[in-house]
């Protein structure tokens, strides 16, 4: 009986481990779960990469692991062509290029849906092709 809790008590926390090893850097923020998610604007403005790319990035990111940045609020939507797929094992997202037509590139980030929490797995699903896409 004892040997049966241990192992289930060594399974618990092998579990949890695994779980909370998800995501690195502000990653309640990629997945929908930090303390602004609910002010982020869901009225989607057409934009372009080079728009996007001439935002400074913010001096001191780390600063914020939980809350946004007012550029962070806004839900655009840019074309462009996906020039790689990458999943890094690093944080647990996928980083996609993506190129418009002038040379201009950009790096998007999406969590990995197997390890996003919940509201993020709704928003994820599978293409025909077996690619999973983030349907944001």
């Amino acid at each position: 009986m004892k040997r049966a809790l241990l192992i289930a008590a060594m399974l618990l926390v092998w579990a949890t481990t695994g779980a909370l090893a998800c995501g690195v850097q502000r990653w309640p923020i990629k997945v929908g779960t930090d303390d602004d998610a609910d002010r982020v604007s869901v009225r989607t403005r057409t934009t372009t990469i080079a728009d996007l790319i001439e935002i400074d990035a913010p001096k001191k990111v780390l600063s914020r692991p939980n809350s946004r940045f007012d550029e962070e609020l806004r839900t655009v939507r840019v074309s462009g062509t996906l020039t790689l797929i990458k999943l890094s094992r690093d944080d647990d997202d996928y980083h996609l290029v993506i190129e418009d037509g002038d040379g201009n590139t950009m790096i998007v980030e999406s969590p990995d849906p197997e390890c996003a929490p919940h509201p993020q797995q709704e928003r994820t699903q599978c293409s025909g092709d077996g690619h999973r896409r983030s349907v944001l």
